[in-house]
């Protein structure tokens, strides 16, 4: 294939590997074998006994099935391998993409600052990891990788890495570079994908691309069309998997949807995502999600997105725009975050600055939002003039918080947008009067036509804002606060040039505190060498804050926490102490009918109990389970640990030990007995110190009927099912069907 336009993007200094190699864990492997060729042999008696300079890396790959296994391959200093066997797609690896089917770890062994090179030569993806394997890669660069179709069925996603279903992926100390597709320009999972960095080294996703190749210049019409798919997640595309980032930087990428990362539970399984001290920077998406577009369920938490941009006049390296539109046009919402459709965010200690889109520079929300100690600041909208496309949205605004109502389209439930200790200010448009004034702004029905946007903003905007009290907001301009805290706790700041006294971003660790402990993600520290401190300082509510800032420096050691992602008084280092653990519950299906005493029940709960910090391990995790009084439990199962035990309605599963990033889901089957509305909850809990207990426990409402209207299944914890509007009949585009995606009409 030919090789692709490189897109023009601009990198920010990404942090260097360390000069020595990871090795990955040699007492996990019964087999190693060294790679010392960078040639693209098949002829795997290069690889007899344990290789050496005639073994190339496909021929180590397709000799592991015949080995004693796990396979650990090293790639020799110097060793660069590049596929240069272009083929028709098989899945037995001998032409085309590297296919692992079993147990293998691969480490390059460069003695260097420089990883060991696998390049798939833009004649195919990279590798694919086939349903069953488990793979682990630490110290190599992942990069030209290709798959150039408009095609939209898994067999065209990963541009650099394929997950497949039931397969496993850890990279360590890895760089995916360069890489492109139509879904997933860096790496597509639909299994369990884990990147993570350690104290020797660092991750990093750079100048991937996701992109339909029928995407040059068209309409914004045909943009907004529901069978026009323009491409995915340009890092990574995680449809139903299990995804977990760990201390990973994710900069320069670009896609139609999710410039850095699309997220998806529907269609291939109940998908997760778990981000946690990363930096996700200087993405571009054409349409929605400059940085991250969620369509299920994420937590990001003690990380920064910043500088990302939704706008469709993306330029590539031949000077021609992605789509033809005048300047001032800008189309994407969610220039930091783009959230709906069955989505389900929780953002704490986070980010979010500089970025811009059309409506919500920062986060764009049409679904569950749960912001805790953010920071959304300096980000900007672009509203469009009169007269374009699908006006009501296009001229919302809010430059750090847009949220539009679904009730408009599919008669579903309104946005919810929970907020505490979130500060919500510095808006860059000073006009007072207007939607592009305002730090956030809303779309929802009214029974009166206002006389103008910034009218309809401010009435609809106390529907979908629930403040839990301790927020800040700034009205620019205004004496209202445009973003409808109305906690007593709640607060507007005074109206002058800066009125946080904040200083730019920047990565501030006290110079006296281990920086191998800390995250070293962006921050908005408050300026020091002001008079008067900023009214962030000591503002918070202890009851909800984490007790770490963004920075893993502990909270409220002088007085209460701060407001925002963080704390002016942080001087030690909780990284190793403490962990935060969360439950979380969906049911399925959900309307239920009673008595159907079938042997394995019709109602089923799934459980998820997750890490979500990268250090130090949960030790002794028990997760609790109480059933509403009126289910029969059928049976029970755990990835990990004791069978469940069941006393009456109480179900204990004992965990033991959770690592960082790790989760495990338990499954129940039950019967209900009684149509009505029933209730189960589940709680967490363990014998390490907890950073946050705010989600420590869920719970899930069932409607139990004999009504003989059709289930429908619910992806969200405590009730919720599927809310989209027409981007989302777009970005949903392929993700229903276990193995092909199609297009909604």
């Amino acid at each position: 294939m030919p090789k692709p336009n490189h897109l023009l993007l601009t990198f920010l200094s990404a942090c260097l590997l360390s000069s020595t190699a990871l090795a990955l864990d040699e007492a996990n492997y019964n087999t190693v074998v060294f790679v010392g060729s960078s040639a693209d042999s098949t002829n795997t008696s290069g690889c007899a006994g344990n290789g050496g300079d005639d073994c190339t890396l496909r021929a180590a790959i397709l000799s592991a099935p015949t080995r004693d296994q796990p396979v650990l391959i090293k790639l020799n200093p110097g060793i660069n391998p590049a596929l240069t066997r272009a083929g028709d797609g098989e899945n037995a690896g001998e032409t085309g993409d590297l296919d692992i089917s079993v147990n293998i770890g691969i480490v390059g062994l460069n003695t260097t600052d420089t990883p060991n090179v696998i390049s798939g030569g833009f004649i195919d993806r990279v590798f694919q990891i086939l349903s069953g394997a488990s793979v682990e890669m630490s110290f190599v660069e992942i990069r030209e990788g290709l798959i150039s179709s408009s095609e939209t069925s898994i067999a065209f996603a990963g541009g650099g890495i394929l997950v497949d279903e039931g397969a496993e992926l850890k990279l360590d100390n890895t760089y995916v570079r360069d890489n492109q597709a139509p879904i997933g320009g860096g790496i597509a999972n639909l299994g369990r994908l884990e990147i993570r960095s350690n104290t020797l080294g660092s991750s990093l996703m750079e100048g991937n691309s996701a992109f339909n190749t029928s995407v040059n210049c068209f309409l914004v019409s045909e943009m907004l069309s529901q069978t026009f798919n323009p491409g995915q997640g340009g890092a990574i595309a995680n449809f139903g998997g299990q995804l977990f980032l760990g201390a990973v930087k994710i900069q320069g990428n670009a896609a139609g949807i999710g410039g850095a990362i699309y997220n998806s539970s529907a269609g291939i399984g109940f998908g997760n995502t778990t981000i946690t001290n990363s930096q996700i920077q200087n993405n571009d998406a054409l349409t929605h999600g400059g940085g991250i577009a969620n369509l299920g369920a994420m937590n990001v938490n003690n990380s920064a997105i910043v500088n990302n941009r939704s706008d469709p006049n993306y330029t590539n390296t031949s000077g021609s725009t992605l789509i033809c539109l005048p300047p001032a046009t800008p189309l994407g919402d969610g220039g930091g975050i783009f959230n709906s459709g069955t989505a389900n965010i929780e953002l704490t200690n986070v980010t979010l600055s500089g970025n811009v889109a059309r409506a919500g520079g920062g986060l764009f929300n049409s679904r569950n939002a749960t912001l805790t100690n953010v920071t959304l600041y300096d980000n900007t909208a672009i509203p469009c003039a009169a007269g374009c496309e699908e006006l009501e949205r296009s001229q919302m605004g809010g430059h750090q918080l847009a949220m539009y109502d679904t009730d408009e389209v599919l008669g579903t439930t309104d946005p919810d947008t929970t907020i505490v200790n979130t500060v919500i200010a510095n808006n860059p448009d000073l006009n007072a009067g207007n939607s592009t004034g305002s730090a956030c702004a809303a779309y929802g029905r009214l029974s009166g036509a206002p006389q103008s946007a910034f009218e309809t903003s401010q009435a609809v905007i106390p529907d979908f804002i629930s403040t839990l009290g301790n927020n800040l907001s700034t009205p620019v301009g205004r004496v209202e606060d445009t973003c409808g805290f109305d906690d007593p706790s709640d607060f507007p700041a005074s109206v002058n040039a800066d009125p946080l006294l904040l200083l730019p971003l920047g990565i501030n660790i006290p110079t006296d505190v281990d920086p191998l402990t800390l995250g070293t993600t962006f921050t908005h520290a408050p300026d020091p060498a002001a008079t008067t401190p900023s009214p962030l300082v000591d503002a918070g509510n202890d009851a909800y804050c984490p007790q770490t800032d963004q920075r893993f420096l502990e909270r409220g050691v002088l007085d209460t926490c701060d407001i925002g992602a963080y704390e002016a008084s942080g001087a030690t280092s909780l990284f190793d102490a403490v962990v935060d653990l969360k439950v979380d519950i969906v049911d399925s299906p959900d309307p239920v009918s009673p008595n159907l005493n079938t042997p394995d029940g019709q109602l089923t709960y799934r459980i998820g109990a997750t890490n979500l910090y990268e250090g130090p391990p949960a030790e002794n995790t028990l997760v609790t389970i109480t059933l509403d009084p009126t289910l029969i439990v059928k049976w029970t199962s755990t990835e990990k640990g004791d069978q469940c035990s069941v006393i009456s309605n109480e179900v204990s599963c004992q965990i033991g030990q959770l690592l960082g990033l790790e989760r495990v889901e338990i499954t129940i089957s039950v019967t209900p007995t009684v149509a009505g509305t029933i209730e189960t909850s589940a709680t967490i809990s363990s014998s390490t110190g907890e950073a946050f207990d705010t989600n420590n426990s869920a719970t899930e409402t069932t409607r139990v009927t004999n009504s003989s209207t059709g289930a429908i299944n619910n992806f969200g914890s405590s009730g919720g099912g599927g809310a989209v509007y027409w981007g989302l009949l777009m970005l949903i585009a392929g993700l229903i069907g276990r193995r092909t995606y199609q297009q909604i009409r």
